[in-house]
């Protein structure tokens, strides 16, 4: 029987009547919690690849010429490019933060949660 929700918004509802119940909300209340951790891992490992691929995009690149106008066209084409990837890049990174910011409030909430279950096993055992 499944005694703990957690809605999108980060919303966890418990279902318990009994002590006993109670003790099996916090065994899926961990559970949940370490899916979520796994989550969390997840995204920061997208985080983190998305910031080694603009690394790597900008350290690739070929030196800055400026010595004639066909270096300063390049060197133009250039920075047209990296502002481009860059916006790409960061629109990619608020998205993968934003996510994370909510997995890390669900969190916060579970942890919570398990301290109230908890009170409830000691008052009613």
């Amino acid at each position: 029987m499944e005694y703990i929700q957690i809605d999108e918004d980060g919303f966890v509802s418990v279902y318990v009547y009994k002590a006993n119940q109670a003790k099996l909300a916090l065994e899926e209340l961990a559970l949940k919690k370490k899916e979520l951790q796994f989550y969390k891992k997840q995204i920061t490992e997208e985080i983190r690849q998305i910031d080694h691929s603009y690394k790597n995009f900008i350290h690739k690149q070929n030196s800055k010429m400026q010595s004639n106008f066909f270096g300063k066209l390049v060197t133009d084409v250039q920075a047209l490019r990296n502002k481009t990837k860059r916006k790409k890049l960061a629109n990619q990174l608020a998205s993968y933060q934003q996510k994370k910011q909510v997995v890390e409030t669900i969190l916060t909430t579970v942890g919570d949660t398990e301290l109230t279950i908890e009170k409830y096993i000691l008052e009613n055992s």
